[in-house]
């Protein structure tokens, strides 16, 4: 069970109580703010946290559905995304801060005076990670005509398809007229 409406923040202070080695598991089912497309996307999966000698581990196992646009062909589509991290967040409470120099730990990496363990800041650069650079609404896709714009998944469009830049068109007939040994 999550936090409600606070999207992914989980109260740990109750775990820092507990011996070493204790753990939680939370199913997760929220609407996370994903600002790389600027809409709120559910976000469904399990998280669990085991407290260590001074932070708490997260594992998390997460699935959302990232509405995106066809690099191909532009029309919109809604991608399945899963992502898996672990990270350590370390008590801000207890004296860990950037200051205190702990390498390599993002500022995200730190639980609120209030024990607050934010995860929203993993989820979104994980589910972020896990959309393809180029993401396309099916391998049979056509894109557009690279003249006319026209969908080539809907319409055939009537431009000319034998192109050959004029600058090269010595060079094409040179080549032809090569015979092959």
């Amino acid at each position: 069970m999550s936090t409600g409406s606070r999207e992914m923040h989980f109260n740990v202070s109750q775990l820092f109580q507990e011996f070493n080695g204790a753990t939680r598991r939370y199913d997760v089912n929220e609407n996370l703010s994903y600002s790389d497309v600027g809409v709120t996307v559910h976000v469904w999966g399990t998280v669990k946290m085991l407290k260590t000698d001074e932070s708490i581990w997260v594992q998390a196992s997460l699935d959302s559905q990232i509405p995106l646009e066809c690099s191909r062909c532009l029309a919109q589509l809604e991608l399945p995304v899963h992502a898996e991290f672990d990270e350590e967040y370390f008590p801000i409470s207890l004296g860990y801060t950037e200051e205190r120099g702990l390498g390599d730990v993002d500022e995200t990496q730190y639980i609120h005076y209030d024990n607050i363990l934010d995860l929203n800041p993993a989820a979104h650069q994980y589910l972020s990670m896990a959309v393809p650079m180029k993401p396309v609404c099916g391998d049979e896709c056509s894109g557009l005509c690279m003249d006319c714009g026209i969908n080539l998944n809907k319409n055939k469009c009537q431009c000319k398809t034998d192109k050959t830049d004029p600058r090269w068109a010595a060079l094409s007939k040179m080549v032809v007229a090569t015979p092959r040994s």
